[in-house]
């Protein structure tokens, strides 16, 4: 038996139905990218910025090196990402395949990094 047919089993013991992605999220968007936008790590700089760097093990982990941007920079992108708990995130260059589901709301995103919004049930992406 294999991995997926092993969680499907355990998590989804009624079977699965396959739907096409965008009939199981709200919307697939992207962050925004510093360079045509703000500055990163500025000296008015104290928001954590989200990179593939920081995703690991399917959690945000943020380091001393993670960047930071100021309050203008985050405002920017909250009114593009407008991220929340429960959205997916994932790489779209560089380390693709990695994800994040966010456990709680985080402040920002980088524009490389995609994510879904509005799943409302349980659902295995394959």
């Amino acid at each position: 038996m294999s991995k997926i047919d092993e969680l499907i089993k355990e998590l989804c013991p009624d079977g699965v139905e396959i739907k096409e992605l965008n009939d199981v999220i709200i919307s697939l968007n992207t962050g925004l990218n510093p360079r045509q936008f703000f500055k990163l790590n500025t000296e008015d700089a104290e928001n954590y910025y989200v990179t593939i760097r920081e995703m690991h093990g399917g959690k945000v982990v943020f380091s001393d090196k993670t960047d930071r941007m100021n309050d203008e920079a985050m405002r920017l992108c909250n009114n593009r990402s407008n991220l929340e708990k429960g959205d997916v995130l994932f790489s779209g260059t560089g380390t693709i395949g990695e994800t994040v589901v966010l456990d709680e709301t985080p402040q920002n995103l980088n524009s490389h990094l995609r994510y879904f919004k509005g799943f409302n049930n349980c659902y295995i992406l394959l």
